[in-house]
């Protein structure tokens, strides 16, 4: 809204892979059901996403009752990041071991991992840029949690 939002409501933003989704909120709800709504637009599960505010040094909680009680400014940036899956990390490593691959091995393979996660940010980046200058884009609807 170009007004802001409405009394007892706030609008927060959360970034992940270089596309930010909006989300209306009521100052009553849950900084957890707003996670579980972006995780299921995001179609993976909410334990497997972390949230942190933009500049802070520690994760949002998801243990804070509401929204309000977290004191967010209007239109606070939340970044997201996708938490690595404990499974496959471990098998990686055992299928590693297994195939007597060296410390020097792991560490290529891990920087193999950061190369193709880098590529797939700029990948986003770009598409993103490419939908903001095609004015004709269709936009998905806002997220509303919690407000009607």
């Amino acid at each position: 809204d170009a007004q802001g939002p409405p009394p007892g409501a706030i609008h927060l933003r959360i970034r992940c892979d270089g596309e930010v989704v909006y989300f209306k909120v009521g100052l009553q709800v849950s900084i957890g059901a707003v996670f579980e709504a972006f995780a299921e637009r995001k179609q993976v599960g909410v334990d497997q996403l972390r949230f942190r505010v933009e500049g802070s040094d520690s994760d949002v909680s998801d243990t804070v009752p509401t929204v309000g009680q977290l004191g967010f400014a209007n239109l606070v940036l939340i970044d997201c990041f996708v938490r690595a899956d404990p499974t496959l990390v471990a098998a990686v490593l055992q299928a590693a071991a297994e195939s007597g691959a060296t410390a020097d091995m792991v560490a290529a393979t891990a920087d193999v991992v950061a190369a193709i996660a880098e590529e797939r940010r700029a990948e986003a980046e770009e598409r993103r840029r490419m939908a903001a200058a095609d004015p004709t884009r269709e936009r998905p609807p806002p997220v509303r949690v919690g407000y009607t």
